[in-house]
């Protein structure tokens, strides 16, 4: 791939992972096989099978992912932070897409072991001198010199014909939290104002901010009443139960059993807040 087409995708690619790392969620599965394209060519990271959450100053010690883009932190059983070792893999990644080979390999996992362990990959000829000082900070032996996203997200190579526009990491727009009809709708469904509020305001990922959020989706495709809302979605507004309404009645939200409710609890709130970085995360 040419570096004109590689740098479209990287952006996209560390665009998602910075996001990711903004909610405190590491990857540590990053590799060629986990990026996916969409109908408009856009990249979509998939498989978080090995994400994790973290913490500034507590440390992982799961080895995990595929051993060609694991950093040699985790070949050498140290304990790591996290997002260093997606930055790691992001090098890799990189040098994938520019040279079409893997920066390390080897015949068994002990010589690809050793080959990482001493961090030195053959630079094509055809590769350009920013392409190559990127990939020197971020494959990086030592985890602490290597570079963070966020600085790698100001390096020229990165932005070289995106000048007006460089990359930077995503900032979400304030949700709105006090929409009077989606409330309306939510209340409706036997959702009380108070549970809204506080699922809401303390950023709770439940069935009531999942339901808040894909109201609001809904609402945004489709302007309209509270009612024609409640239409819509397949729930009542009589203020009666559901049919596949889970539980006793009376308990809230926990048993809101409309197709809105239980696609937020399958995990429409990652899925809601994943796609506002560059639409690139996929869970």
């Amino acid at each position: 791939m040419k570096e004109k087409e590689a740098r479209v995708k990287f952006r996209q690619i560390v665009s998602a992972v910075q996001y990711c790392h903004q909610k405190r969620i590491v990857h540590r599965d990053l590799k060629a096989e986990n990026l996916l394209l969409d109908a408009d060519m856009n990249i979509k990271i998939a498989d978080f099978g090995f994400s994790n959450e973290y913490n500034i100053g507590q440390k992982l010690n799961t080895f995990c992912g595929s051993p060609p883009y694991a950093a040699p932190e985790l070949f050498q059983g140290k304990k790591y932070e996290g997002p260093e070792v997606d930055v790691w893999s992001l090098g890799v990644i990189l040098y994938t897409l520019v040279s079409g080979s893997l920066p390390f390999d080897g015949q068994n996992l002990k010589e690809l072991r050793e080959r990482v362990l001493r961090g030195k990959y053959r630079i094509p000829f055809y590769m350009s001198t920013d392409c190559e000082t990127l990939l020197k900070r971020m494959l990086v032996l030592n985890p602490l010199k290597r570079h963070s996203l966020e600085t790698l997200m100001r390096d020229r190579w990165m932005n070289v014909g995106y000048e007006d526009a460089p990359l930077a990491p995503y900032k979400e727009a304030k949700p709105d939290l006090e929409n009077a009809v989606v409330t309306e709708a939510m209340l409706s469904m036997g959702i009380t104002l108070e549970q809204i509020h506080d699922s809401l305001t303390n950023k709770k990922f439940d069935s009531v901010t999942a339901t808040y959020l894909l109201l609001c989706r809904r609402l945004r495709a489709k302007s309209g009443s509270a009612h024609s809302l409640l239409r819509a979605s397949g729930a009542s507004s009589s203020g009666a139960r559901p049919r596949n309404q889970l539980g006793p009645p009376g308990q809230g939200p926990q048993h809101a059993g409309s197709a809105v409710a239980a696609r937020g609890v399958a995990g429409a709130t990652a899925t809601l807040t994943a796609n506002s970085a560059a639409g690139a995360v996929s869970l």
